[in-house]
């Protein structure tokens, strides 16, 4: 192989590792137990990725900027139907991430999927002032049923 063909393969092998790196806003290290670390791995083994990239993904799902208070995550837009429910165990509000404990009241929302979410009494107050507030550009009819 001629020089020059050696120094263009040696150039597009670094061009293409520096393509493949990422870079990183910070490197967290952390401890975890055995049991936790082998079902981390076994999730990424089922999903075909990285452990590095499930963890990130989780992670960056978790702790996603919080959205504006004027707007609703999308599964509030699309519910059609609310019902008063007693939480059987320990959940939390699906908008605002409040513990709400065994026995204690919150409000199921049904709609199309993603399945039902139960939001703690407060976001749901704010949900339905919300939609009282926002025009609709007509008139709705609405039954009154107790």
């Amino acid at each position: 192989m001629k020089r020059s063909s050696r120094r263009a393969v040696q150039q597009l092998r670094r061009d293409a590792r520096k393509q493949r790196k990422r870079p990183k806003d910070a490197v967290l290290h952390l401890r975890i137990e055995e049991e936790t670390m082998a079902r981390i791995k076994a999730e990424a083994k089922a999903r075909q990725m990285s452990i590095s990239d499930l963890v990130r993904g989780h992670l960056a799902k978790h702790f996603a900027p919080s959205e504006k208070e004027s707007d609703q995550p999308a599964f509030l837009a699309a519910t059609f139907a609310w019902a008063d429910v007693v939480v059987a165990q320990e959940t939390r509000c699906a908008k605002c991430g409040k513990a709400l404990p065994g026995q204690s009241h919150g409000w199921l929302a049904q709609g199309p999927p993603p399945p039902t979410r139960i939001v703690c009494g407060t976001c749901y107050d704010t949900f339905q002032t919300e939609k009282q507030l926002a025009p609709t550009g007509q008139e709705e009819e609405v039954a009154d049923v107790k």
